[in-house]
């Protein structure tokens, strides 16, 4: 966003703010905080003042759909992982069908699986994953479930 004629700023408070008197300074802090940015056009004095609530939160936010329909009619058609936040390190996403077989496999939290192993279609069926990750807090975490392939 561009702010026409505004050149001044001053964010307060400036607690955890690498400079208050920046555009886009950095924030480094480990509170939920709120911030009021007032910019100001130095010609005519005119002020504007927006308020930012930054949340800082130690949950981790990734969770895998409970099901998904690779049928190519544009909607869920493939099975990603629901990314938010709080990861530090993604070491893998894993699927396996009823046989304990492993289909689906990365290492990129933005992977997706198309419901398909060696080129052709998965049946309908419930297959099980194995998420393995790291927290900002240190914590390593594997987790299993289970997802439905449905057409």
């Amino acid at each position: 966003k561009t702010d026409s004629g505004y050149i001044q700023y001053n964010w307060s408070p400036g607690t955890y703010l690498s400079t208050i008197f920046y555009k886009n300074p950095v924030f480094n802090g480990d509170k939920t905080i709120d911030y009021i940015l007032t910019r100001t056009d130095t010609l005519s004095h005119c002020q504007i003042e927006d308020t930012y609530h930054i949340i800082v939160s130690n949950d981790v936010v990734l969770s895998v759909p409970k099901a998904f329909t690779p049928n190519n009619d544009g909607l869920n058609d493939v099975l990603k992982l629901e990314y938010g936040a709080g990861l530090k390190t993604f070491n893998y996403f894993k699927l396996f069908n009823r046989w304990g077989k492993l289909i689906f496999e990365t290492s990129n939290v933005n992977g997706t699986w198309d419901g398909k192993f060696n080129g052709r279609e998965q049946d309908v069926d419930a297959y099980t994953y194995l998420l393995d990750y790291v927290t900002f807090k240190d914590e390593h975490v594997t987790k299993t479930g289970s997802v439905i392939l449905l057409r």
